[in-house]
């Protein structure tokens, strides 16, 4: 019980900044998933830099939850 009281208190702020983040930065971005070409990307996404946010921060909660998941 304790220890579901200190997971709240720690996850709770973190999510509070994260979505206050998110709503404080509306304008587009492109994301260009080509490494090599500056000039001319293969693949180019233009899109809101929250969305960017949340989904690099999903993005790392997975990654971390599977890490730990195989390290058991």
């Amino acid at each position: 019980m304790l220890r579901r009281i200190v997971n709240w208190l720690v996850v709770l702020p973190i999510a509070i900044v994260a979505v206050a983040l998110a709503v404080a930065n509306r304008g587009s971005v492109t994301v260009s998933l080509d490494p090599f070409s500056r000039e001319a990307p293969a693949y180019v996404l233009t899109m809101p830099i929250y969305v960017v946010i949340l989904l690099t921060l999903t993005l790392g909660v997975v990654l971390g939850g599977v890490t730990v998941w195989w390290r058991q």
